[in-house]
């Protein structure tokens, strides 16, 4: 496995957990010290974010432990890394409006949020590219299943 093959399998497998554990982070800090961003991912008004959560939790069990030659297992994690690609899609254009938004405003925030939009640009790739390499029938090089099928009458 390449390095950027698994650098990119570690960017789709962990990036919505650690979307979750970002808002998770700010909703903590915003209730022990009270700060005027109540802006979160979770605002979103056109994705319901327990399914989020759920999907990306799902994702990364599957991503950790299924087999790479399980053809199953590879067209489940496409089927459910597309549903994945939307929603984060829908998060990526939230979050570049929020960010123009406090580019007119001018406002302390713009900084984080221009992370948050460059995260959320590289986790829709690397969700977009491991849903080519699951969802295509083709058998890499590297995964070669070798041998001949000796068959005895």
């Amino acid at each position: 496995m390449k390095l950027s093959h698994a650098i990119n399998k570690l960017i789709a497998s962990l990036g919505g957990v650690l979307l979750v554990a970002y808002d998770v982070v700010r909703i903590h800090k915003s209730s022990t010290n009270y700060v005027d961003e109540n802006i979160y991912l979770m605002d979103n008004p056109y994705v319901p974010f327990p399914t989020f959560l759920i999907l990306s939790f799902t994702y990364l069990f599957l991503n950790g432990f299924s087999n790479s030659r399980n053809v199953m297992a590879k067209g489940f994690r496409g089927f459910l890394s597309c549903f994945l690609i939307a929603y984060s899609f829908v998060f990526l254009a939230h979050q570049l409006y929020l960010t123009s938004e406090f580019g007119k405003a001018e406002s302390e925030m713009l900084r984080n949020s221009t992370y948050l939009c460059i995260f959320l640009f590289f986790y829709f790739c690397s969700l977009c590219i491991e849903t080519h390499r699951n969802l295509s029938r083709t058998v890499s090089t590297k995964e070669i299943i070798g041998g001949p099928i000796k068959i005895e009458v």
